[in-house]
């Protein structure tokens, strides 16, 4: 259960990181 929960918290920085790269893209 842990690893599942460790597994989605690493899915969601991978998303997270997306979208800052995409806007940081955007502003610059």
């Amino acid at each position: 259960h842990y690893f599942c929960d460790a597994w989605h918290t690493f899915d969601a920085l991978i998303v997270v990181g997306s979208i800052v790269d995409i806007a940081i893209t955007e502003v610059h």
